[in-house]
C-alpha cells in the first residue's frame, strides 16, 4: 500500500512538472524605432526587396497569396487589404509575419530577414506612405 501511495505521489508532482515545462506564453514583439531622419521609399527600398522575396515566383503575385506583392499592385494591397496598421505598427499583420508572431509563418519561408523588418517597420512608423 506504501508503494502504492508513493507511486501516486511520484506520478502527481511529475505530472505537475510536465505541465509546469510546458507552459508557453505569448510575447509582445520589442518595438523597433527607425530614425525619422531617413525617410523610407516604398518604390526605391521596399519594392526591390519584395521582387526578391516575395513576389518573384507565384507566392505574392496575382492569382497568389494576398496580399499581392508586386511592384505594380503592392501599396494598395497592404493598405486596402487591411495588412499595415501605421497607427500601431508592432501589431500589424505584416509586421507579424515577418517576425513570426502568434503562430504565424515566418515570412518570407526563406526565414527571418532583418533587412526586410527593419525596412517594414521603419516605413510603418513614418506613416506608410506611398512613396
Amino acid at each position: 500500500m506504501k508503494n502504492y501511495l508513493a507511486s501516486i505521489f511520484v506520478l502527481a508532482v511529475t505530472l505537475g512538472a510536465l505541465s509546469w515545462g510546458c507552459y508557453s506564453e505569448q510575447f509582445e514583439p520589442e518595438p523597433i524605432i527607425i530614425d525619422p531622419v531617413d525617410t523610407i521609399s516604398f518604390s526605391t527600398e521596399i519594392i526591390p526587396l519584395f521582387e526578391i522575396s516575395c513576389s518573384f515566383s507565384i507566392c505574392h503575385s496575382p492569382g497568389g497569396v494576398d496580399p499581392d506583392l508586386t511592384p505594380s499592385n503592392a501599396y494598395n494591397s497592404l493598405i486596402n487589404g487591411g495588412y499595415v496598421n501605421s497607427d500601431d505598427p508592432i501589431k500589424s499583420e505584416f509586421y507579424l509575419w515577418l517576425i513570426g508572431n502568434d503562430g504565424r509563418d515566418i515570412m518570407p519561408p526563406a526565414g527571418r530577414d532583418e533587412e526586410l523588418i527593419e525596412l517594414i517597420l521603419g516605413w510603418m512608423q513614418q506613416g506608410a506612405l506611398s512613396n
